[in-house]
């Protein structure tokens, strides 16, 4: 996978070959990127990491392709090989945040002017999203306590929060979802 052949070609006649043989110097589809995952994510990076396809002398890069799901981020890139380490990788920055993306990799295989890329490696992920902010109690009552926050910068509807209320001394607990569209809510009912 990912190496070069030198073929020729001659045409006989009886026992006589051509004096002018035709050759083409041809190069296989390299394998795919191995083990690929995406590490380390925040509101704006993450890092991909893969493993190159073993035994590829003509090995030079990888192509990345980088998409957000409604398309409207996409960027190409090629990143170096490098034969030295085991794992690679690649810090993805500028991601908008609470997205999702799907990110495509190829192997690319180059000796002189010829060039083969192997089939793509596919994963999906989604940066976070960014923190609420300055939560604080707005009402209490004997069996219920009001909260509310600032929602983060850039919120969308399709953004939900999970707040999670606990006692250790007498017991409870409970976890709650809530649309994105929300900066208040009241734990009702509390023991």
């Amino acid at each position: 996978a990912g190496e070069t052949y030198g073929i020729i070609l001659k045409t006989k006649t009886g026992g006589r070959f051509t004096r002018r043989p035709i050759f083409e110097t041809v190069m296989t589809k390299p394998m795919t990127a191995e083990s690929l995952s995406m590490e380390e994510v925040t509101p704006t990076n993450a890092t991909l990491k893969w493993v190159a396809p073993e035994g590829h002398k003509r090995l030079r890069a990888f192509r990345i392709l980088i998409s957000s799901f409604d398309n409207k981020i996409k960027r190409e890139l090629a990143v170096k090989h490098n034969a030295d380490k085991v794992v690679n990788s690649f810090l993805i920055d500028d991601l908008a945040q609470a997205t999702s993306y799907t990110v495509v990799i190829k192997s690319v295989c180059v000796f002189e002017s010829l060039k083969t890329i192997s089939d793509e490696e596919k994963l999906t992920f989604s940066s976070l999203p960014n923190s609420a902010t300055n939560l604080t109690l707005e009402n209490r009552l004997p069996n219920s306590l009001t909260i509310k926050w600032e929602p983060p910068l850039q919120a969308q509807a399709s953004h939900k929060y999970r707040l999670a209320i606990e006692s250790a001394s007498i017991g409870y607990s409970a976890d709650y979802s809530i649309a994105g569209d929300k900066s208040t809510f009241n734990f009702s009912k509390l023991p």
